[in-house]
């Protein structure tokens, strides 16, 4: 699988993020490109890539930041946070 993001470093922030299927390689290339042509005005703030994985799991470990976390896992990161913390103030 492909996948082109578009990241705001400025925000810290993933602004858009795209699966492609290899078959559509060719639209993958040209999105991209069109990206980087949309956002190339405003110095460098902005990071346009085009990654290739097996899958998104495998994209969250090579690249975490440009991989949100589901609504599922940050609420079960938080509840271990908070869990940690009231270990350590016990």
């Amino acid at each position: 699988m492909l996948f082109l993001v578009h990241y705001d470093r400025q925000k810290s922030k993933v602004m858009s993020f795209t699966e492609y299927q290899e078959a559509d390689r060719s639209i993958a290339y040209q999105d991209r490109l069109a990206l980087e042509m949309q956002h190339n005005i405003r110095g460098g703030l902005q990071e346009i890539v085009l990654l290739e994985a097996v899958d998104k799991d495998q994209l969250r470990k090579t690249h975490p930041k440009y991989v949100t976390n589901s609504l599922g896992e940050t609420l079960f990161i938080a509840a271990a946070v908070v869990g940690l913390l009231a270990l350590l103030k016990s």
